[in-house]
């Protein structure tokens, strides 16, 4: 049926995916597709099993790593460690691209003197720590001083993948420790950027010839990790520019991208994904590639890719779209940060002398105990209180992916011996472990430690409160899914009968947000009703009032309705519908009241042939016509008092301004259903 060039075609479509060999004797674990699904396979069961043990995924990732590298050996199969490092290397490139979304920048300016007190005083204070234990256990393997300030930078920074994956888990990205955490990483990648480049302008290609053993590396000459900037910020130019022209370039260039990413998003930005809004795979499409195109200009000009997506990152939090957005690269985040942690377990060397791990596990306590010390004293001097303090010393404390980049380069450049990466590599995963592992314990730690032991910080702390996407805390306010007719009944009842300024309307019709800009008492927030993360964001837990005015969502309503009673909310919740099937099952779903438009309908109707003759009805419906028509004109009216402002006002942006907090009864009545 097939001739034999089809046939050719098929079988070499076998090998399509990376990785795999042409040879038709070469065992089928050679091909990549089959490599990444025993991978993915193998970290889903571990992982599983490592949650019913209340222990961190990571340890997974890690351990799936290490154990499958020895199969693969057996199996005497290379793995394709490069196309899995390019995975690696597209997720930490989302992951400081969604860390740019969550830049609260008017917070962050508020507290730019704290950040720089916690963020330069860190990197400092960490620095000389490390140079100390530099001393103390690997000092015949370091070049001088030089070797002896780049470990301590290596034992510095922390782990963006491990920070941002507890901040997001947690839900603390807009507590005040967590923005802290976020303009201390952003200080921290600034610094690794910096330091390659004074390491590529100040030396050159040799091995450090006083290295007194050369052990095996965890990283060969022709292997990268990738994580920490383009190929021309780990790979050394063929040229030696000189060290402060090479400086000069890196902050040329950081100026350049801030510059743009401005321009982007106040003049190109808005325009650009109101349109893409309309479609949630345009949405998709226009930020991978806004985020990509960024980091790739920046691989190409020597800059670090990862700085330039997280500015692109920064350039969007002005849109409105911004859950939206982070639903739909989530994954592909988090694909690129379970691939990085399998690969750097597989990089694993374990069969090295025993006084590596000695070393290795010296590192690793220091950075882990010390770091918790050195933040309570910048803390002190910074007057923060005592709870956000003790936060971020359990948070940071582990060695960075970024920091075996550096120590690769050190290698490279004959700053560091071979077995200094491996002793880096292992004290990196134990902190790693155990950071995860503490994570879970902070607030149990905060009660019977912190709470008691920092208690003298809280005594000259200045008062600092969280600033997060909204002018004040969502409480006891006002919550509808939608926008048509009803929203606007919803609002007129807040006011009216519970005394409320605003509510905050949930939609992804960009139309009838901008429809709704400048509205006295409706704030708009572009979501999705069926996300969860939407729900943590408005605060469902604490609403007074939820109504969801729509008429296909009763899946999520039945869902809304399930999480507000699992954590503790009040509010009176109320839905639409127009199928007694449906209206059945919200009830039973535990929904207070179900706007029945097809039963109302119906009722009103009986109402008006019971009480008049068919001429009164006939009067019914000349008044609703001129309604109508009244409400169309009103409609075209509004639509270009918009079309006139958005030429002087950019597009409301977040979780919209001005929404109140007021007292008010526990469960709000329903309003009348006629």
């Amino acid at each position: 049926m097939f001739d034999e060039h089809a046939l050719e075609f098929l079988d070499q479509g076998r090998f399509l995916g990376g990785g795999g060999s042409n040879d038709p004797d070469a065992s089928v674990f050679t091909r990549f597709l089959v490599q990444l699904g025993l991978l993915m396979g193998f970290t889903a069961v571990l992982a599983i099993i490592l949650h019913f043990l209340r222990q961190s995924s990571i340890v997974s990732y890690i351990l799936v790593g290490i154990i499958m590298k020895h199969i693969f050996a057996d199996l005497d199969v290379n793995p394709d460690t490069t196309t899995l490092d390019h995975f690696s290397h597209l997720g930490i490139i989302m992951l400081l691209f969604m860390a740019g979304l969550e830049v609260d920048i008017p917070a962050f300016l508020a507290r730019a003197k704290l950040v720089s007190i916690v963020g330069f005083g860190q990197i400092f204070i960490n620095t000389l720590v490390g140079m100390i234990t530099g001393v103390a256990i690997v000092n015949d393997m370091l070049n001088g001083v030089m070797g002896l300030v780049y470990f301590g930078l290596c034992c510095t920074f922390s782990s963006t993948i491990v920070v941002l994956g507890m901040l997001k888990e947690r839900k603390q990205l807009e507590a005040l420790h967590g923005q802290i955490c976020l303009g201390l990483l952003v200080f921290q990648d600034i610094t690794a950027v910096m330091s390659l480049a004074i390491l590529t302008a100040a030396t050159k290609k040799e091995e450090y010839s006083e290295c007194s053993s050369l052990g095996n590396s965890t990283i060969d000459d022709e292997h990268r990790f990738l994580g920490s900037g383009g190929n021309e910020t780990v790979t050394v130019e063929e040229e030696e520019t000189n060290l402060a022209l090479s400086l000069l370039f890196l902050m040329l260039w950081l100026c350049v991208f801030s510059l743009l990413q401005f321009l982007s998003s106040k003049y190109v930005l808005q325009r650009l994904f109101r349109e893409l809004s309309s479609s949630g795979e345009l949405l998709y499409l226009g930020t991978l590639g806004y985020a990509l195109f960024s980091a790739g200009v920046a691989d190409a000009v020597g800059f670090s890719a990862e700085i330039a997506a997280f500015l692109a990152g920064v350039s969007m939090t002005v849109l409105p779209y911004k859950l939206e957005i982070e639903d739909k690269v989530e994954s592909l985040k988090n694909l690129g940060v379970v691939t990085f942690f399998i690969t750097l377990g597989m990089d694993l060397e374990l069969d090295i002398d025993p006084s590596y791990y000695l070393a290795s596990f010296i590192a690793a306590t220091v950075t882990l105990f010390c770091t918790m010390g050195i933040v309570v004293l910048l803390g002190f001097l910074a007057r923060m209180q005592a709870r956000p303090t003790f936060m971020i010393g359990g948070i940071v404390n582990q060695i960075s992916e970024f920091s075996l980049i550096l120590a690769s380069l050190c290698v490279e450049r004959g700053i560091f011996c071979k077995d200094v990466l491996t002793i880096l590599t292992l004290a990196c995963v134990i902190t790693i472990i155990f950071s995860g592992i503490g994570h879970g314990q902070l607030e149990n730690g905060w009660e019977k430690f912190g709470k008691r032991c920092l208690s003298c910080l809280d005594s000259r702390a200045r008062e600092l409160k969280s600033v997060g996407g909204h002018a004040v805390e969502l409480k006891d306010h006002v919550v509808c899914f939608g926008i048509n007719k009803f929203t606007k009944m919803v609002a007129e009842y807040a006011v009216e009968k519970l005394g409320k300024k605003h509510i905050l309307v949930v939609s992804l019709d960009a139309n009838k947000i901008d429809y709704l800009q400048g509205h006295p008492i409706i704030k708009t927030l572009y979501a999705d009703m069926f996300d969860p993360d939407t729900w943590d964001h408005v605060v469902l837990e604490s609403a007074q009032l939820v109504v969801s005015v729509l008429e296909d969502g009763q899946e999520a309503e039945i869902s809304m309705g399930r999480y507000m009673k699992q954590h503790g909310g009040k509010a009176f919740f109320m839905c639409a519908t127009e199928s007694d099937e449906e209206a059945l099952e919200l009830y039973e779903g535990g929904i207070d009241f179900v706007i029945h438009t097809e039963l109302l309908a119906v009722i009103k109707l009986t109402e008006l042939l019971t009480s008049g003759s068919l001429d009164r009805l006939a009067n019914y419906g000349e008044e609703h016509k001129k309604r109508l028509k009244d409400q169309t004109m009103k409609d075209i009216l509004d639509k270009r008092k918009i079309s006139r402002r958005k030429k002087h006002n950019t597009m409301l942006g977040g979780l919209t301004h001005g929404v109140t907090s007021v007292g008010w009864p526990e469960k709000a009545p329903p309003p009348s259903a006629t």
